[in-house]
């Protein structure tokens, strides 16, 4: 599975998922 653009390498899995759930809401709020 490709890594997601919006979760850098950087950053552990807990806080990708973390950080993408943000960003989902977000997508969704402005949507």
């Amino acid at each position: 599975m490709p890594q997601s653009p919006v979760c850098p390498l950087d950053i552990t899995p807990v806080l990708c998922r973390a950080f993408a759930r943000k960003h989902m809401q977000e997508r969704a709020h402005t949507d």
